[in-house]
């Protein structure tokens, strides 16, 4: 498959899997010191060589267990990719194919933090091509550009989001033709609002 390139921020979009949920996607950031995949994909086949020729996978940030794919792993191989989780993860996960490390316990680069909002976490991506990026989870749905909760964060989560510095959000639940998001700080601002909103009302999908 052809990877789709988001203009100047060294982050290709490896393609999206159809789920009940929505579009569930891939991405695969270009970094000075090791690159990263972001979430993952299992039936829809990477293009190794295309990985291979922007210097291969440094590390697959993932935001839980679930995200694990067979791809994943023979990543793990190709390029000795270990997976990483959340802060709270599990750090005595084993799998045989895969190895995984905890973030800040095995791994940490100072560009990323992990924020955990409902029962998962987003990733927030700091001076990529002097942009903040945010990768949000399957807690949240971007349908044609509407954000959509699928899990209850709670206000403290909410607030602490409110200060990161965010240009573009890249979703991993989506729908529509394209996941990418380019904000400004007034319309994050408004987004976050409006997930105060959902969440004081409890109004979000199963």
């Amino acid at each position: 498959m052809t990877a789709h390139s988001f203009g100047r921020l060294n982050i290709h979009f490896l393609g999206a899997e159809i789920s009940e949920s929505g579009h569930k996607g891939c991405y695969f950031v270009i970094r000075p010191f090791g690159n990263y995949l972001i979430f993952s994909i299992d039936r829809l086949e990477i293009n190794t060589t295309f990985i291979k020729n922007k210097g291969g996978i440094y590390k697959q940030l993932l935001t839980g267990l679930h995200q694990v794919t067979a791809q994943g792993k023979q990543f793990f191989t190709t390029f000795g990719c270990s997976a990483i989780l959340p802060p709270d993860g599990d750090p005595n996960h084993f799998d045989t194919a895969l190895r995984f490390e905890v973030y800040q316990t095995h791994f940490r680069d100072k560009a990323i933090h992990y924020y955990p909002v409902g029962n998962g976490h987003w990733i927030h991506l700091r001076n990529q091509a002097e942009r903040g990026i945010l990768f949000t989870d399957e807690g949240l749905l971007i349908e044609n550009g509407q954000w959509i909760l699928k899990s209850q964060p709670t206000t403290a989560q909410l607030e602490t989001l409110r200060d990161l510095e965010v240009d573009v959000v890249m979703p991993r639940l989506f729908t529509g033709p394209t996941p990418y998001q380019a904000l400004s700080s007034e319309l994050y601002a408004a987004k976050l609002a409006d997930l105060r909103m959902q969440s004081r009302g409890g109004d979000y999908p199963e």
